[in-house]
């Protein structure tokens, strides 16, 4: 499962967003790409993105993601600061080349880029 979130700024319960209670995961890990940057004024995009990363670690199943040196691994996770493998500019080779590399291993790991 890859979890991804719309930058659009609409948060609506009744899009296409994952009831987060009652996800139910059938791999061994979840890879996290949502991104980072929400605006702070869309609260209830926030609160999904961290709802979503809690419900993940409860299920005990392996969360992987991406993360840079704003946050370190656990302080990332916990803010959900995961960045998105989809990227432009100066940083889209260096997203693409983090995304092989989380899977370069198996199981998958976490990566710093």
């Amino acid at each position: 499962m890859c979890a991804l979130l719309r930058k659009s700024g609409r948060y609506d319960k009744q899009l296409n967003y994952l009831d987060i209670p009652n996800i139910r995961l059938s791999g061994k890990f979840v890879f996290l790409g949502m991104g980072h940057k929400y605006d702070r004024h869309h609260k209830a995009i926030i609160a999904y993105a961290r709802a979503l990363s809690e419900q993940v670690q409860k299920l005990d199943k392996k969360v992987v993601f991406m993360y840079d040196n704003n946050y370190d691994e656990d302080e990332a996770l916990q803010r959900a600061y995961c960045l998105s493998p989809l990227a432009i500019g100066k940083v889209k080779d260096k997203r693409a080349n983090g995304f092989k590399n989380v899977f370069k291993t198996i199981p998958p790991t976490v990566q710093k880029l």
